[in-house]
């Protein structure tokens, strides 16, 4: 049974030490040692490729598994359980998935429903947290690769120019002077050898700096946005541009809140693709000024996003239901789009206990939590409070009043149009 499995697992990690794979195999491996389900653990590291291809190849590695596909394993790392063939950095992430759920709902009897996440059980967000570093390394493979409308130098080149956006003075001085609905092309300072054209600056230090400003200054905004288009690049560009900075503001604010460092930006690839720059012509201003796909003209992979946001209590085979203005913004860009709505579902919702969302201080927003009396992690506790009237919890704990209150504020410090 997975039970008898997990309690003595024997985990073997191979890999050269700059493959991304093998450090998050390594991080999970060691996970698994933390909660109890590794008692033991070896770690194999191995300097560069060639190093390790030598050994996968030798006596000693991939040829003592008796599994017929590991003789076909080529990748780093090579994971290995209990003395079997296990596979790669993926595998692992999903054997240990299924065992921390098992942890999570505790042994069951045939039939029976699995049980929400109590304060006990420690699990339940090093899972979550699981999910949300495969959700950020996902984001960062798309930021190192062609979009529909910019090129990979491009795109990893508004990722480096959004986050020194951060502290331009030029930047600071806009957001708090009146609107300037022209495309400004000087005064910011930009890398030399950037590829970003002036217009593409200015338009991500805007997005950076003066982001509520474009609706609640409502006409100036629509009114900058068609000078943009008309001046300094195309719709589905903007669309792109948008939602590149988005995203890398969610990831980077994470870092920051946890006191991580941020992550270094990824290198190019596929620098050769020129981008089609074509977007679907189904697109148009349906919910604003940028173009957006209606969920009942939706085809392909914006369909499929879109069917992702359907509520949990609807039925599959009812018509798709109207997913909100936010989660249809970037839907001119298909892969941007679906990669949004991950970053909407994984770091706002539990991946361990949907559709409730993660009752957490890394949540943008937040629903009553399961019927349990307090969910924790290591860094701020929550809990459902029976009486709402009670303004405060002894033990440190954050009431639901408080978090409505921080969330007001901080929605308003950031000019969040809701």
């Amino acid at each position: 049974s997975m039970i008898d499995f997990v309690v003595a697992m024997e985990v073997s990690v191979s890999g050269f030490t700059t493959c991304p794979y093998y450090q998050r195999a390594v991080t999970v491996a060691r996970e698994l040692q933390q909660e109890g389900h590794a008692t033991v653990l070896h770690i194999q590291p191995f300097p560069d490729r060639e190093a390790y291809q030598q050994w996968l190849c030798s006596p000693t590695g991939r040829t003592v598994l008796a599994d017929p596909r590991a003789a076909q394993h080529t990748s780093s790392p090579l994971v290995v359980v209990n003395t079997a063939y296990l596979g790669g950095c993926d595998d692992l992430v999903a054997l240990a998935a299924r065992v921390l759920q098992q942890q999570l709902n505790g042994p069951q009897l045939k039939g029976q429903s699995p049980q929400p996440p109590h304060h006990e059980t420690a699990v339940w967000p090093t899972l979550h947290d699981m999910a949300v570093v495969e959700c950020h390394d996902t984001f960062w493979e798309l930021l190192s690769n062609p979009g529909l409308t910019l090129d990979s130098p491009t795109r990893v080149a508004v990722a480096a120019q959004a986050r020194a956006a951060r502290n331009c003075p030029q930047s600071r001085a806009m957001a708090t002077a009146p609107f300037e609905p022209r495309v400004v092309t000087n005064g910011y300072a930009v890398d030399p050898s950037s590829p970003l054209t002036p217009g593409q600056v200015d338009l991500v230090h805007r997005i950076v700096t003066s982001a509520g400003r474009f609706v609640s200054e409502g006409l100036m905004g629509a009114e900058y946005y068609r000078n943009w288009v008309t001046a300094a690049g195309t719709p589905g560009q903007y669309v792109e541009i948008l939602g590149l900075v988005a995203m890398l503001t969610q990831v980077d604010t994470f870092h920051i809140v946890l006191g991580l460092p941020l992550r270094a930006l990824p290198t190019p690839v596929r620098t050769d693709v020129r981008p089609s720059g074509q977007i679907d012509p189904a697109a148009g201003p349906f919910t604003g000024w940028t173009p957006t796909i209606r969920v009942s003209d939706a085809s392909g992979l914006v369909a499929e996003t879109y069917a992702r946001c359907r509520p949990s209590n609807r039925a599959a085979s009812a018509p798709p239901s109207d997913p909100g203005n936010i989660m249809k913004q970037l839907s001119a860009i298909p892969q941007d789009h679906a990669q949004f709505t991950s970053h909407a579902m994984v770091m706002c919702e539990s991946a361990a206990y949907p559709p409730t969302p993660v009752f957490i201080c890394r949540s943008h927003y937040h629903q009553k939590p399961p019927a349990a009396p307090m969910l924790a992690n290591s860094r701020l506790t929550c809990t459902a409070l029976p009486d709402k009237r009670q303004r405060d919890v002894p033990g440190g704990v954050v009431s639901e009043r408080q978090i409505e209150l921080v969330a007001a504020l901080v929605s308003k410090i950031n000019d969040c149009s809701y």
